[in-house]
Formats: structure tokens, sequence, C-alpha cells
């Protein structure tokens, strides 16, 4: 029997001590898994704070990107604006230029017209005389404005007539010395003969002819009214000589 108690004994210790060596590696186990959970624990911490700064920085870009988009809006808005208003003003600014081309076309002849009519008055058609507004000084006021206008285109047809004659000037003395008082070559004269000079009439230019210089074609048919009155002017000192 007591054999029997000792093997039992015996078995019995071998049991605790092996239950104790299963619980101190289960105790290690366990301080492994706290420690390993502390760690996980300390890491999602860490986590949250970066999520929660995240979402900060998220709601920042989101209200930045809204902002722009309103200004990109606004400006996109803006930019339709202005395309159109750069056109409307393209459209004035053509519509001006072809004003202003018609306006100084209208000018130019106006100024044609006006050097005619001072150079021939008789073409000017006839008005009944301004009667007097009764103040002698304001009609003496219009009668110097028109005699103002007159010279004025006077003046200037002189100054034109003058600058051509200075160039006549200029060239008639260089071909004098050539031989060639008008520059021309004599064409069929053999030796010993001369040509004939020309007369002084064909050195001046006749009004009709200074008038063109200064004229459009579109003034034709006032050129056709000029000239009998151009003619009926030469034929007089013509009379007058005889």
């Amino acid at each position: 029997m007591l054999c029997l108690y000792v093997a039992i004994l015996s078995v019995c210790l071998c049991v605790c001590q092996a239950m104790q060596v299963k619980q101190c590696a289960l105790l290690g186990r366990v301080d492994v898994l706290v420690q390993q959970y502390e760690d996980v624990q300390s890491r999602l911490e860490e986590c949250e704070g970066e999520r929660a700064e995240l979402t900060e920085k998220l709601t920042h870009t989101t209200q930045q990107r809204d902002t722009l988009q309103e200004q990109l809006t606004k400006h996109t808005g803006q930019c339709h604006s202005l395309t159109e208003d750069r056109q409307q003003l393209q459209v004035q600014v053509r519509e001006l230029q072809a004003t202003v081309t018609q306006l100084t076309d209208q000018l130019q002849h106006a100024a044609q017209r006006e050097r005619i009519l001072v150079a021939f008055p008789e073409l000017s058609v006839q008005q009944p005389a301004p009667q007097s507004t009764g103040d002698v000084l304001c009609d003496m006021e219009q009668q110097l404005k028109a005699n103002t206008l007159r010279i004025r285109v006077l003046e200037q047809e002189n100054a034109s007539l003058n600058a051509s004659l200075s160039k006549l000037r200029d060239v008639l003395p260089h071909c004098q010395s050539r031989g060639d008082p008008l520059g021309h070559p004599s064409v069929g004269a053999g030796p010993g003969q001369r040509e004939p000079r020309p007369s002084n009439s064909s050195l001046s230019s006749s009004p009709l002819s200074t008038l063109r210089l200064h004229l459009s074609p579109d003034m034709a048919e006032m050129y056709n009214r000029i000239r009998p009155v151009i003619r009926s002017r030469s034929a007089a000192p013509h009379h007058r000589r005889k």
C-alpha cells in the first residue's frame, strides 16, 4: 500500500510541475499580448489624431475649392461680359470708321465745291439776297465771315499755284541750258533745223486745268458747267485786243 501511495504522490508531483510550467508559459504569453495590446492602442490613438488632422485639412481644402470655384464662375461670367462688350465696341468702331470715311469724303467734296464756287461765283445757284436782320453789326459780321471764307480759299489756291510756279521756274532754266525749253526731245528735226518754241499760252495753265489738279473724277459734271464760262472769259480779252 505504501508503494502505491508513493507512486500516486510521484505522479501528482509530476502533474503539478507540468501545470506550473504551463502556467508560467501562459503568463509569459499574457504579458506579451498585453504589451502588444498597449502598442496597438497607442498606435490607434496616433492614427485617430492623424485622422482628425487630415479631416480638418480636408475640410479646409474643400472650403478653398468652393471659394476658388465661385471665383472661377465669377471670372468666367466677367470674361463673357467683357467679350460681348468688346464685340459691341468693335462693331461701334467699324461704324464710326465708316462714318468718318463718309464724312471725310463729304468734307473733301465740299472743299472742292467751295474752291470752285469761290473761283467761279457765277456757277452758284442763284439764291435770293439775304434779308437784313435789322442789326447792322450782325449783318457786317456775317459779311465778314463770308469774305474771310473766300479769302482763305483763294489763299490756298494761290499757295498751290505758287508752289507749282516755283517748281516750274526751277525746271525751265535747267531745260534751257540743255537747249530744250520744255525738256522734250526734238523728234523729226534734222541738222540745222530748230524746233518751234512753244507759245506762252502753252506754258500757262488755264483755270480749268488748274482745277483738275485738285478735283476728283466725280466733278465732271461741274467741269462741263465751268467750260463755257472759261471760254467766255478767255474770249473777252481777245475781243478787247482786237
